[in-house]
């Protein structure tokens, strides 16, 4: 392989990660809004 291929590789695999990474973090994001959500339900649902 040439000296190109393996940076384009390299590069490749990177930006892979980075979208892993950002996926990730967009779903414990969501993860979170889901508990606070779900909480206020809980509470308002012991109101009545």
């Amino acid at each position: 392989m040439s000296e190109g291929a393996v940076l384009v590789l390299l590069a490749w695999v990177g930006y892979l990660l980075r979208r892993v990474w950002r996926l990730k973090d967009e779903l414990e994001f969501e993860r979170q809004w889901l508990n606070v959500y779900k909480e206020r339900y809980e509470e308002l649902a012991a109101r009545d």
